[in-house]
């Protein structure tokens, strides 16, 4: 099957994750790094994979993941970082298809310390319980 993708007019030679951009198939976690990667990562990384299984992006596994953040935090030079991992989903942009591969987006930030109150609000809209998605942070979080 053939494709034309145009952005701003012009022919893309490649889309990032077009799958993940059209359908919100992409998981992701979030954890804060301070020297060291958190205590609790392997349930990250859990919830990250049963995420997957369920939306269906292959998963590449908890060594690759984990060498790809060590990396990326590496060559950030950020000591104290917010770190958010996303796996997306890649393959044709068309509905019917399923994901072929996945792909790796690790966002590191640096962790700035407020010294601002918080401000809480509840929030007037009820999450689905029900619905399987409800338990995955999945890059569609915000429609569960």
């Amino acid at each position: 099957m053939t494709n034309s993708i145009f952005i701003n007019g012009k022919r893309a030679q490649h889309v990032f994750s077009a799958r993940s951009l059209f359908y919100g198939e992409g998981v992701f976690e979030t954890f804060r790094y301070k020297a060291s990667l958190p205590v609790l990562l392997d349930k990250h990384i859990e919830r990250m994979r049963e995420g997957a299984d369920l939306l269906k992006i292959p998963f590449p596994g908890k060594e690759y993941l984990i060498e790809l953040i060590q990396k990326a935090i590496l060559e950030s030079e950020i000591h104290d970082a917010y770190v958010k991992v996303c796996l997306l989903s890649e393959g044709e942009p068309d509905f019917y298809s399923v994901s072929i591969k996945s792909q790796l987006l690790v966002i590191i930030k640096e962790y700035l310390k407020s010294n601002q109150p918080l401000m809480l609000k509840v929030n007037s809209y009820r999450r689905i319980s029900e619905s399987p998605i409800g338990r995955v942070k999945s890059t569609n979080f915000r429609c569960c």
